[in-house]
Formats: C-alpha cells, structure tokens, sequence
C-alpha cells in the first residue's frame, strides 16, 4: 500500500498594498482609472485629492465632491498648503457643477491658504482656476489677465504650459484661432525643451490643435500634428483625444488632395473610437470621402452602417462634442434620403440633452455655424430653397468671418449656385486655388456654367 504524501504547496506572499506613490506615477502618465483605482483604500486627505483630480479628468464631478466631502474633517488638520489644494479643488468641482456662490466661496478660501504658504505652483493652479471661472463666465479680459499672471509665476514648465493653453483658450474664445495655435505651438515647446512627458497635457493640446488645423486648412501644422501622435505615449484613457486628433488630420489631409492617406488615418480612428457616436462620425466621413473617389458602392455600406448604429443608440445620452456626429449623418444623408434626414435633425433639436456650459460650443459661434450648416445642406436636398438660403448664409457668414475658408468656400459653392448672387461666386473662385487637388477646386470651377441649379450641390468631405 503506497504511503501518504504530505504535499507543501508554496503560496506567493501576498502583495504589498500600493502606495500614494504608485497612485503618483499613474497620474504622470495619464492611467488616470488605474490611479484612482490604487487611491480606492486609502483614506488620506493627499488621496482623497488626487482622487478628485481623477475624477475631473473621467468628466465625473459629482463623484470627485463626494471623495472630498468626506475628506473634510482630514483637511482641518493638515498644512496650509494643503488646505488651500483641497479648496482649490473643492472650487473646481463646484464650478464644473455650475454652482457659482459655492464657487466663489471655496476660491476664497483657497487664496486665504494659498497665499500664507507662498506655494508658487498652487498659486499658478488658483491663477489658472480663476481664469478657468471668467472664462466660462464670459470674463475675457479678466480670464486673460489672470491666465498671464499664473505664467508669469508658474515655477516649473509644467504650469507654464498649462498657462500658455489656458491663454489659448481664452484666444480661441475671442475667434483669435491662429493666436491660439501659437499659444499652444509655444505650450508643446516649452514641454519639449525641458523634457517634460505630460501625456494627458499633450494629448489635449494635440487635439485642440488638429481641429484647428483642420478647419484653417493648415497643412504644415497637420504633418507636425501627425508625427506627434506617432510619439505620445497614449493609455486607455486618452485614447479619445487620439481619436480626434486623427480625425481631424485626415480631413486636412484630405482636403490636400491624399485621399488614400486619409482613409487610412480614419480607418486608425475608427479602431479606437470611444463611443457609438464617435463611430457615427468616422462612417458619415469615410462615406463622404469615399463619394468624392467616386467609389459609390463603398460611400452606400458606409452610409449604411452610420444609419443602423443611428437606429439603435439613445441620441439622449449623447455628452459634449458627440452630437456633431447626427449633424454630420443628416448632412450625407440628406442627397439621398432628405425625408430621413429631417428626422434626424428632428431627434437632434428634440432627444439631446442641453449642453454644459463648460464646453467649446457655448462659448463662440463655431457651433452654430455648423448647425445652420446641416439644417441648411437637409433643407436644400428637400427643396425648401428659402430656409437653405437663409441657414447657408448664416453658416458662411460665421465662417468667412473667423477665415475658415473651406468651410466657407464649400457654403459659397452651395450658395452661388442657389442664388446665383456675385458675392458667393467671386468668394468660391477667389479661394479655390487654396485647395487644387480637393473637390472644392472641382466644384468651384463647374460655378462658371452659365446654368447653376440647386441640385448640383455635392456633400462634402
């Protein structure tokens, strides 16, 4: 009879808990989830901080207030440094809920700690929150102001990057594009001359930038922006600024005439597309584009695959910058389909939920171009020529004012066409040599027929 064995099984030690610091180095490199998950045990008024900066991050204030809700009676007995931190972000919550008096009262309690602890890099961060609160508050001159005051002070490359992006910002809000690109230019620069990683920080201004190069057709930026990408470190959670920035790259790239280039940046994008209208988005433009390489058969499955997910996601719990994606999807609908282009713009005045006012689009006109723009192209397509002229032109008005010029120009075309009027003709004719190798050189060219009629009007890429 075979004897018993004892057998030993050797079980590994079991994990040291991670550490504040561990919680530190995934903030750096922008795992904002991992981090908050690490900071999920620990009762700290330190963590509870930086948890709250997390959830800032993830869009989730809410959350962030309740983590320093209950860190409040840590914080009576903590430094004057951090103190004033807590209050600084306790401000930042309030703000982003949009409650004002809340607000006002934690910024001064933040500059009561702040300053007795001659912080510099927290007195740059209540610098910047201030400018952060004018802005949102139509405040330009004084956003400004303080913006310029945290540069001035900001101790370390860092803030003064954050500094030069919130002065963009605030550019940006008063049309100034071109001075915004700079601000950022000079923000990046200022990162890479000191060797700073600063992913999260890099991506946002990798994404603001394409935009802008997008829509000023800056052709040398986007080939900048490009390489860039290549470069950063991305993680899971700016995965979303990555998207942008290749979406917006390749419609510069497009409108440079490389088409095959384009498809394949969008294609990129569609890998790593954060949401179902995101994906919206990248199918409206690869069908858009595909129409413009006359591959029709291409443009229909794209087309075809926009709609089904249209179908069957709630447009009510779109967030932000996503709504854009039924604009554009009632926009390459409305050639073939001007009846189901309506109702799309129907769920899109009456299903969306109201916008934050601490968005982009609440503080210029850019979105209403771009909704006069879609409203305008769905009426044309219906032959409700009165409402697409008066749409059209408010569209192009806006952005023949702020110099988007192929926005314009692609409204001029529309419009001379429509009405046959000199000043959107010789404003086609005159900016078509900007774009020699894209569809709007094409179309402007065809504006010399003698015989212009409403339903030449082509969709855009």
């Amino acid at each position: 009879m075979a004897r018993g064995l004892n057998v030993v099984r050797l079980q590994p030690p079991p994990l040291a808990p991670a550490s504040f610091a561990d919680a530190r180095s995934l903030w750096d490199r922008a795992e904002v989830r991992a981090c908050l998950d690490t900071l999920h045990n620990n009762p700290s008024l330190e963590a509870a901080i930086l948890a709250a900066r997390c959830h800032f991050r993830l869009k989730r204030p809410e959350d962030a207030l309740e983590r320093l809700t209950a860190a409040l009676d840590a914080s009576h007995a903590a430094t004057d440094a951090m103190r004033g931190e807590y209050a600084v972000v306790v401000a930042t919550a309030h703000h982003l809920l949009g409650d004002d008096e809340l607000t006002d009262t934690a910024l001064c309690q933040a500059k009561a700690y702040i300053y007795s602890s001659r912080d510099r890099s927290l007195e740059a961060e209540l610098d910047l929150l201030e400018s952060k609160v004018a802005w949102a508050r139509q405040g330009l001159k004084r956003g400004a102001l303080m913006a310029e005051q945290a540069r001035l002070i900001a101790p370390t490359p860092k803030w003064q990057a954050r500094s030069l992006e919130m002065l963009g910002v605030i550019a940006g809000a008063a049309g100034h594009y071109k001075d915004q690109i700079d601000y950022y230019e000079r923000a990046w620069n200022v990162l890479d001359e000191a060797g700073e990683n600063e992913p999260w920080l890099r991506g946002a201004l990798l994404q603001v930038l394409s935009d802008l190069c997008s829509d000023l057709f800056r052709r040398e930026l986007a080939e900048r922006i490009a390489e860039r990408e290549q470069r950063l470190h991305w993680t899971s959670d700016t995965e979303y600024m990555r998207f942008t920035t290749l979406r917006h790259v390749a419609r510069c790239i497009a409108l440079a005439g490389d088409h095959l280039r384009a498809f394949r940046l969008l294609r990129k994008a569609s890998e790593i597309a954060p949401s179902a209208p995101w994906r919206i988005l990248i199918f409206c433009e690869r069908a858009s584009l595909a129409t413009e390489m006359n591959e029709r058969l291409f443009a229909a499955e794209e087309l075809d695959q926009a709609q089904s997910f249209a179908q069957h996601f709630d447009w009510s719990r779109v967030r932000g910058g996503e709504r854009i994606a039924l604009l554009r999807l009632a926009e390459v609908t409305a050639p073939a389909d001007p009846s189901g282009a309506r109702l799309l713009l129907e769920t899109y005045k009456k299903k969306l939920p109201p916008l934050s006012p601490h968005t982009l689009w609440g503080h210029d006109n850019r979105g209403s171009a771009q909704e006069a723009y879609a409203f305008g192209l769905v009426a044309l397509y219906s032959n409700d020529t009165m409402r697409a002229i008066e749409r059209l032109t408010h569209a192009f008005e806006i952005w023949r004012g702020i110099d988007y010029v192929w926005r314009a120009l692609d409204t001029a075309i529309r419009l001379s066409r429509l009405t046959g009027a000199d000043v959107f003709t010789e404003y086609a004719l005159r900016h078509a040599s900007t774009f020699p190798n894209s569809w709007l050189a094409r179309e402007a060219a065809s504006l010399r027929s003698p015989t212009p009629t409403p339903a030449e009007a082509l969709p855009s890429v």
